[in-house]
């Protein structure tokens, strides 16, 4: 599943709910909020907003792996969230990239002795491991096969490794980061 378009619907309903403009929501929502009640205040509804965002997933809602992913795919990597909206929100925030550059789609549900918010996040090998996968390559570019599928690593992490040992090895001393030498034009 595929939550580009469901993220930015999401956005939108949680703007008109706090502009005061209730939308249509509900369980069965993106924003997975009640509509907004008659007489609530903007501020009710920003505190809801708040909530949810610092939660990370909706009520009830079992965490589940995501494969995130960019056009770019400097950093493609698993999420682990409660719903698609709050995995590329993750993702979003903590490699920088801008509203809409990111995708995701669910793989599978966590096992239930993970089913705990302190695996929110960046997915451990011992978890991904747990969610069947096979960890292939542990070193960047990671590489992980899961349900028939080969999942690898954004390559700019390695791309920066790589120049960097071109340059100390320029320098005369070794390749610190292990990385094969760059191809030379």
């Amino acid at each position: 599943m595929v939550v580009v378009a469901r993220l930015d619907a999401a956005r939108r309903e949680d703007t008109a709910r706090v502009e005061g403009k209730a939308g249509r929501t509900g369980a069965g929502s993106p924003a997975g909020s009640k509509p907004a009640r008659a007489g609530a205040s903007i501020r009710d509804d920003e505190e809801a907003h708040a909530r949810r965002k610092r939660m990370g997933q909706r009520p009830k809602q079992k965490l589940m792996l995501w494969w995130c992913w960019t056009e770019d795919h400097h950093e493609d990597w698993f999420v682990v969230a409660g719903h698609g909206v709050a995995a590329v929100g993750f993702f979003e925030s903590e490699e920088g990239y801008g509203e809409g550059d990111v995708q995701a789609e669910g793989l599978r549900i966590l096992p239930e002795e993970y089913q705990d918010e302190k695996y929110l996040g960046w997915p451990s090998p011992e978890l991904l491991v747990a969610c069947g996968a096979k960890v292939i390559h542990e070193e960047t570019p990671r590489v992980v096969e899961l349900q028939g599928e080969r999942y690898v690593e954004g390559m700019l992490e390695h791309q920066i490794l790589q120049v960097t040992d071109d340059q100390f090895e320029r320098h005369g001393r070794g390749r610190p980061n292990r990385t094969r030498p760059g191809r030379t034009s």
